[in-house]
């Protein structure tokens, strides 16, 4: 049996390092060096053993009471069992960059397929691991066992004791000793990368919690000042803070407020080529060219629109059952707000803020495809602003550019395009090959996303309507060597277009980088006519405060205990998780723009201090 574990454990090893292992965790720009090369696999290795031991301790109590076909059975069957976990977690890390837990909770939504594709793709990837891991299981568990029969009939009774002990303490020694070796790695960020890839932290004590054992000398001086300043601050963030129900001064009848919410916009679309009727509509108003989502997925993206908050504190929020700001405030102020999609009513807690209660008026129709929701989404807000007796806020999200980016056949102009749709593609058979095809559906969707929406706002009157336009995110297509979003803080995954255009909005461009959290304040300052300040809002407002030096980009995933952040600041780009439930915070290492690690650079005692210096002002403003 134990033969038959490291002969597996071996297997499930190899796996790993064809799966593309090393590109999961952003090495395209490291060296390994001193002891990483081997740690590295004997890390996997070790985690692959630690899945197989209930397989063998249930062979080895079997085969203790005699039954050796049971025990037999029994071995394979756990044995299989642990190989397909193991392998459905790799490559859904790998496709979609989440745990197979966060995934299934996806999965588990009214409404999860519209997000996670049709079922169909998805049974086969888990018939295709299940028959892969009882087969390998099988095979190698029958050729262990004969092998090992064969060799144990050659040898004395003693010799095959010392040989089984022996195998007993190798087994030991590769699933304890990698997790030992804190000090050896040289690169903290690696180290931390791989424990956040693997199934589990079979560290006793994380390297992130031994100072001394950073072989990196800046991290060893960082890392302790980051930690102090997160201790400090982090009291006064697990509290949700209340919405401010103050109203705005605002003239007899201010202008309707439109929020157009565009799936998965890339800010490089923005410009004559692809959206040359919204570019031109854009030079009106206000354009923000170096805007960024500040987060990763959809329901932190609208959370950060609609609170002005930091998705940070995403959960801390919704807990407190804390109403959007944005909403809070407009309806204070004489306005009614208003939803329109098609788009999922149940995802990952958005329908805590995003709801019949919350809204006025919540119009859900998702009969039909996604560019028809999209269509009837934008009719329902032309026709209600343009009726009503009341200002209006309206959001609109709409659907069509989610992955795999739908539009009616008149847009197919760039080709080929791959031909099928999101609900039998499987992100993780994409590969380089795949980028020209679903780059073109891109492109097509985008010449839809802006006849739609241009032919929108035509109907509407320009003195009477406030419109935003705007992505909940950014999305990759191969630009970073993968596909869609919301698994790493890559550039091309956060960043979006921003335009306002309407009363109040002077034209202009802002050069330097403005986030969505900023939204809320700017967009009060243009309907109020000057500065408005609204307790624990985030964002800063772009007409009268200065340009920020650094930003605190966040997402908070599902089981709220760790936010996923990267500091900016002068060039700089930090990963760290951050503890909800702990003052303790984790270093990921520095990215580029890609989310690639790189290697640490040599920032100097000044450079430190304005990395420290960063975080704290970004704490200071999560406090606030």
């Amino acid at each position: 049996m134990v033969v038959s574990t490291l002969s597996l454990a071996l297997v499930a090893y190899l796996g790993v390092q064809r799966s593309g292992f090393r590109e999961l965790l952003g090495l395209s720009n490291i060296e390994l060096r001193g002891e990483e090369p081997w740690l590295l696999p004997a890390s996997i290795l070790s985690t692959s053993l630690v899945l197989l031991v209930p397989a063998l301790v249930l062979g080895l109590v079997l085969g203790r009471s005699g039954r050796a076909r049971t025990s037999r059975r029994g071995f394979i069957s756990a044995a299989s069992l642990a190989l397909f976990v193991l392998f459905l977690d790799l490559d859904l890390l790998r496709s979609v960059g989440r745990h197979l837990a966060e995934v299934a909770h996806v999965a588990l939504l009214p409404e999860g397929h519209v997000a996670g594709g049709d079922f169909g793709q998805w049974a086969r990837m888990l018939a295709e691991w299940f028959c892969v891991a009882v087969l390998a299981s099988s095979a190698v568990a029958w050729t262990a066992e004969r092998f090992a029969r064969d060799v144990a009939a050659a040898l004395s009774p003693l010799l095959r004791q010392v040989i089984g002990w022996s195998c007993a303490v190798v087994t030991l020694a590769l699933v304890a000793v990698p997790h030992l070796m804190h000090q050896a790695w040289r690169n903290t960020g690696l180290h931390e990368r791989l424990y956040g890839a693997l199934l589990f932290d079979l560290r006793v004590t994380p390297a992130a919690a031994d100072d001394a054992a950073q072989a990196d000398p800046v991290l060893r001086s960082l890392y302790p000042r980051l930690r102090r300043a997160y201790r400090a601050a982090f009291p006064a963030l697990g509290a949700g803070k209340p919405a401010s129900a103050a109203p705005l001064s605002l003239v007899a009848r201010p202008p309707n407020v439109i929020l157009v919410v565009t799936e998965s916009l890339r800010r490089d679309v923005f410009g004559a080529e692809l959206m040359p009727r919204l570019t031109h509509w854009a030079q009106a108003g206000l354009t923000a060219t170096q805007h960024d989502a500040g987060t990763i997925y959809s329901e932190s993206g609208l959370f950060a629109l609609l609170y002005g908050r930091s998705p940070a504190v995403f959960h801390q929020t919704l807990n407190a059952g804390v109403p959007p700001q944005l909403c809070v405030t407009l309806r204070a102020s004489g306005y009614e707000c208003a939803y329109f999609s098609g788009h999922p009513k149940v995802w990952m807690r958005r329908e805590e803020f995003v709801n019949p209660q919350t809204m006025d008026h919540f119009v859900h129709d998702d009969r039909g495809s996604w560019p028809e929701w999209d269509q009837k989404a934008l009719d329902g807000m032309v026709e209600m602003v343009s009726h009503s007796d009341k200002p209006i806020f309206a959001i609109v999200l709409l659907m069509s550019s989610h992955f795999e980016y739908q539009y009616p056949p008149g847009y197919a102009i760039d080709l080929p395009v791959s031909d099928s749709t999101w609900h039998v593609t499987s992100l993780r058979a994409l590969g380089p090959e795949a980028e020209l095809p679903q780059r073109n559906r891109y492109r097509n969707c985008m010449r839809f996303i802006d006849d739609m929406v241009a032919d929108a706002i035509a109907r509407l009157d320009p003195q009477r309507n406030l419109v935003v336009f705007t992505g909940d995110h950014g999305e990759s297509i191969n630009d970073d060597g993968r596909y869609t979003h919301g698994y790493s803080f890559a550039e091309v995954i956060t960043q979006t277009p921003l335009a306002m255009v309407g009363p109040g909005v002077q034209p202009g461009r802002l050069d330097h980088p403005t986030y969505h959290q900023d939204v809320l304040p700017s967009l009060l300052h243009v309907l109020r006519g000057e500065a408005v300040s609204v307790p624990h809002v985030h964002g800063v407002d772009w007409f009268s405060t200065a340009e920020p030096d650094s930003a605190l980009l966040a997402h908070s995933p599902p089981g709220e205990r760790v936010i996923e952040t990267q500091l900016r600041t002068r060039g700089l780009r930090l990963r760290l998780d951050l503890d909800s439930r702990a003052p303790e915070l984790t270093v990921l290492g520095f990215e580029d723009g890609l989310g690639h690690l790189v290697a640490t650079p040599d920032l100097g005692q000044g450079g430190e201090d304005q990395l420290v210096q960063a975080l704290e002002a970004q704490l200071l403003t999560l406090r606030r």
